[in-house]
This record gives C-alpha cells, structure tokens and sequence, in this order.
C-alpha cells in the first residue's frame, strides 16, 4: 500500500479520480494540486498550489501521484514530466471496474468505475478509462487517451495516442483511429480512421482533418 497521493487537478474529473483513489483503499492520505486562486479544500481534501511545486517535491514528499486534468496533450506531458523526474504515478483501478489480469496497463492511467479492460489488451500511459467504457480483447491504446463514459470498442481496434472517444461512441472490431483523432458522441466507426481529426455519425466518416500532432512523440 502506498501511504499517500498527489492528485494533480482538481476539476472534474480530478473528483472522479478522487472518487476512485478512496474506493480503492491504497492510500492513508490524499492531497490536491491545483493551480486555480484561492483553491479550497474538496471533499474535506486539502488543496496545495501547484504552481509551487517542482516537481523533486512531489517525489521526496509523496509516495505516488497522478495527473487527473481532462486535456490529453495536458496529461500525457506532465505525466511524463513527473515519471522522468522519478515520481511514481501507478495505475488506478476503480473497485467496480474489471480489468483483466492479461491486459497491460502503463502509468498514470486511471480505469474508473464499471469499465471494462479485457484479456490482452494493451492501453498506454496517462490514459482515461471513464465510467462503464470498455475496451475489448486485443485492442491497443496508445498514450494519453480518453475513452469517455459508455464509449465502447470491439476486439483488436487501435487507437492512436491523445485521441478522445467522445460519451457512448464506438468502433467495431479490427479498426484503426489515427492518433490525435475524436469520436463524436454516439457515433460508430465502421472503417479505418487513418487520417487524424473529427469522426462523426453513424457510420463516422471523417468530418475534419486535424494537424496538431506536428512534432509530439507518441
């Protein structure tokens, strides 16, 4: 058990990391991080100003942390920031999700409640696995990812890093998302998606190209 965790981020979703950091009972203590003014304390947590903690703080004064801030691009670079300087940032796995003991998890990923991560499947560092997504045998998941609540995809689908499946989309089996991608909410991709940018309808078809992927390592 570690004894205590950083998170880093304290709005939405940094209550649905809360959330499932409690439930999981491997924590004594729980501190945020925030770089709002004037943070408050949330749900009788405390609350410390990120903005003045390098990150050789949080390495000598807390036991793990993790990066709970929606933005993928956001997430996946401070979580690489915190693992370069030594900080441990492990998976967190929500009591009423299911994750399969055959699948492969990469720091900083959080699995929340009701999800599903089934047999073989890969998911990279710093990714989301909101509330009752599931991720089906085989998939591979690169880094920084959000599958949103109810988002849904089959058997032996990849999805390229610092893509987002937007609420109660999904993708059918052996199907490729081009790294950098959304999925709009409800949609279904049906075909490859090999160019990175905005999916929608059901079958999605490419409605926007996206080029921000310039320059970032995945």
């Amino acid at each position: 058990m570690h004894n205590n965790i950083l998170i880093i981020g304290s709005g939405g979703h940094g209550k649905s990391v809360l959330d499932c950091v409690v439930q999981s009972g491997r924590f004594d203590e729980v501190v945020f991080a925030s770089n709002a003014d004037e943070p408050e304390p949330i749900g009788g947590y405390p609350v410390l100003d990120e903005r003045l903690l390098r990150f050789e703080d949080i390495r000598k004064r807390f036991d793990a942390a993790v990066v709970a801030i929606g933005d993928n691009r956001v997430r996946l670079s401070k979580t690489r920031e915190l693992l370069a300087a030594g900080v441990d940032l492990p998976v967190l796995v929500h009591p009423s999700a299911s994750v399969s003991p055959f699948a492969k998890i990469s720091p900083g990923t959080v699995i929340l409640a009701q999800a599903s991560v089934n047999a073989f499947a890969s998911v990279g560092a710093a990714c989301i696995v909101n509330t009752a997504a599931i991720v089906e045998h085989e998939c591979n998941i690169g880094d920084g990812v959000h599958l949103s609540p109810g988002a849904a995809i089959g058997g032996g689908v990849a999805v390229g890093g610092l893509s987002w499946l937007c609420i109660s989309s999904s993708i059918i089996d052996h199907i490729t998302l081009a790294g950098g991608s959304v999925l709009a909410g409800g949609s279904c991709l049906t075909r490859d998606g090999s160019v990175p940018g905005l999916y929608a309808g059901s079958p999605a078809t490419l409605k926007k190209r996206y080029d921000f992927l310039e320059g970032i390592d995945l």
